[in-house]
């Protein structure tokens, strides 16, 4: 009995042992991705870029042990570190988020679509990509989403993933006191080199302008009405006429710049050529010079396909009457039309949303602290009128990537109003000034231009 035993003993064992050996060299059947490996994926960019960063995202998902870092988490791990983007460092985000690996990717346009994914690891050093070509990028996109699911996996495998933050981390804590993995290889040279250039390009990827900047030129089609209440004819200053601009086109021009990610500037210009102003009888026309300016700082926060902004400007809005002489009525007919220049204070926020890939909804507003109101407020009009405005606007950007990475055509609409309290008296009469209760300066436009924008990522 004690020899069958110990034989019994024997087998088993030699068959645990068989087994620990076997499971060593084949090791576990799970996905070759560590366990709970974090993944951070970058901002994509080119045409249709949301699209495939979908993609990317949704197979990742798929991945068993992989952890997707959120875009929120890693904006604010940007914002602390003081990051444009990703690509200005690296390693000091990857110990931040405790990830071993950044998922990037961009696309072309052009008669031939072309899609690029990068890996990279925790220095930055690329450690495996695959790229795909079609007809169009429809085909290109619908290829990725096939095979994209199989490519990942040893993508990420080829990075070394956690070992290599593990590594990085466990030399500059322990100083030298290495207890787990071999230290990971230094890419010296050429890792500096991958992320110099990233820097260098980013934002750009086939867009003509840097990084940060957005520029519109087209078409501010509005019109304008001004209307008088409690309107008084005196003998020494007659009345104010009450007016209307018609529907007349300006030159218009914007730029933003953000020369980082969240904080930039803003500059606006509009100009009227030739503006006709008809008196509210419709009897007497003036000629009238326009023109409108802004500039002042700008701010951005972005929530992934939300923009959120806010500015703070100094400008000036100019609406002069050309005096018209009348000969049978004897006098300076122009007298009664009040011209106006609004400089003023503008601060307001406003907000972009992505819709997808192709169309963008702008909205916002803005209060108008008027500083001085021009010749209406002069003595002899109305001397003691104070004065204050606001406007807002909203519309539709449709993006042109067919033609020009970054080009879009926008449609926006917009309303301001100036109101006037005159604070009138009996007084007035004997000082020469007009007599009101008060005023409205109405506006109603629609803004069509064509842009070209490279937003920060």
């Amino acid at each position: 009995m004690i020899r069958a035993h110990s034989g019994l003993s024997v087998r088993t064992i030699v068959s645990a042992a068989l087994a620990v050996a076997v499971t060593s060299i084949l090791g576990p059947s799970s996905p070759a991705v560590a366990q709970d490996k974090k993944v951070v994926v970058e901002q994509f960019s080119g045409p249709s870029s949301d699209r495939f960063r979908q993609i990317v995202l949704g197979a990742l998902g798929k991945i068993s042990g992989l952890d997707v870092v959120p875009d929120k988490k890693v904006a604010q791990v940007e914002a602390d570190l003081g990051l444009i983007q990703i690509a200005d460092a690296y390693p000091a985000v990857a110990k931040e988020l405790k990830t071993g690996a950044f998922v990037g990717g961009s696309m072309s346009g052009g008669k031939k679509p072309r899609a690029k994914l990068t890996v990279r690891g925790a220095d930055g050093g690329v450690t495996g990509e695959e790229s795909w070509s079609g007809a169009d990028a429809q085909k290109v996109l619908s290829d990725i989403e096939a095979g994209i699911g199989d490519k990942l996996p040893p993508l990420l495998g080829k990075g070394g993933g956690a070992k290599r933050v593990a590594a990085a981390e466990s030399k500059k804590d322990a100083k030298g006191d290495d207890k787990g993995d071999a230290p990971a290889k230094e890419d010296g040279g050429e890792a500096d080199a991958d992320i110099a250039a990233s820097a260098s390009s980013a934002g750009s990827s086939g867009n003509l302008l840097p990084a940060g900047l957005d520029v519109s030129i087209g078409a501010h089609v509005m019109n304008r009405k001004f209307t008088y209440q409690e309107n008084v004819r005196t003998a020494m200053a007659g009345m104010a006429q009450n007016y209307k601009l018609a529907a007349v086109p300006a030159v218009a021009f914007a730029a933003d710049y953000f020369f980082i990610k969240y904080v930039g500037v803003t500059v606006d210009v509009d100009w009227v050529p030739t503006g006709i102003l008809v008196s509210e009888d419709k009897f007497y026309k003036y000629r009238t010079d326009v023109y409108g300016f802004h500039g002042g700082v700008k701010g951005r926060y972005s929530l992934g396909t939300l923009d959120i902004e806010g500015n703070v400007a100094y400008g000036r809005m100019l609406y002069q009457v050309v005096p018209v002489s009348d000969a049978k009525a004897g006098r300076d007919v122009a007298s009664a039309v009040l011209g106006v220049k609004y400089d003023h204070v503008r601060v307001g926020a406003g907000i972009r949303y992505e819709v997808n890939d192709m169309v963008g909804v702008l909205a916002g507003g803005d209060f108008l602290y008027i500083l001085k109101a021009g010749e209406i407020a002069e003595p002899g009009n109305f001397k003691y009128a104070t004065h204050r405005g606001g406007q807002a606007y909203a519309g539709v950007a449709i993006g042109l990537p067919f033609l020009l990475n970054g080009l879009e055509a926008r449609v926006v609409g917009d309303f301001r109003q100036i109101v006037f309290n005159m604070h009138s008296a009996k007084t007035d009469v004997m000082e020469g000034n007009k007599i009101a209760g008060g005023a409205t300066d109405r506006y109603l436009g629609v803004n069509i231009s064509i842009a070209m924008r490279n937003k920060h990522r």
